[in-house]
């Protein structure tokens, strides 16, 4: 929050200036953009709206960014030439059939594996006929709402990555499913981060 005020505050001083006379003169004494926007003018309108923009535009990048500030780690066999970022407190563990590795996080549990083809499309169809709602809906990748019978909702996340000359698929357990949206969309963000050493 201090660091979307400190972006904001100069925000607001911009703008009551722009209201009063687009940078030519002086603000007068105790003027600010919310006050200007009281005042139902056009450039006040105007002035009101660039800084909720603004606003807006400072908090996103605080949420796409907490996936990305997971610490990169690496990953274990079979795809020790690998990393991704991890929750911390994650463990980062070899699949027991050994062709996938798990990353059992605090809130989720995701899995690697190597994919023949991006299966996207053909998941899509088949989370659509189950009823789930899709809040990611990517060529790469998509985040589902599943409708459980007992009226809740399970969560799954699923994402196709290429790296290298080799593709992969990063995708949440059902038995480790995020437990809400946000979870979720922060499970789809850290698949997002798998990437060669």
């Amino acid at each position: 929050m201090k660091t979307t005020a400190s972006i904001v505050a100069p925000l607001l001083i911009l703008a009551s200036l722009a209201a009063c006379g687009g940078g030519e003169g002086t603000a007068p004494t105790g003027s600010s953009a919310p006050a200007a926007a009281k005042s139902g003018t056009p450039a006040a309108k105007t002035t009101a709206a660039a800084t909720a923009a603004a606003t807006a535009a400072a908090v996103e990048p605080a949420k796409a960014s907490a996936a990305s500030a997971f610490p990169a780690q690496p990953l274990p066999k079979p795809f020790e030439a690998l990393t991704i970022g991890a929750p911390t407190g994650s463990k980062l563990v070899p699949g027991v059939t050994g062709d996938y590795a798990t990353i059992e996080g605090p809130d989720y549990v995701y899995k690697i594996e190597e994919a023949k083809e991006n299966e996207t499309a053909k998941l899509k169809e088949f989370l659509g006929k189950a009823g789930a709602k899709l809040s990611v809906d990517q060529a790469d990748g998509l985040v589902a709402d599943i409708p459980g019978k007992d009226g809740t909702s399970e969560w799954t996340v699923n994402r196709h990555l290429k790296v290298g000359d080799k593709q992969y698929s990063c995708s949440t357990t059902s038995k480790g499913a995020p437990k809400n949206a946000e979870k979720a969309q922060e499970a789809f963000d850290a698949c997002g981060t798998l990437k060669a050493k």
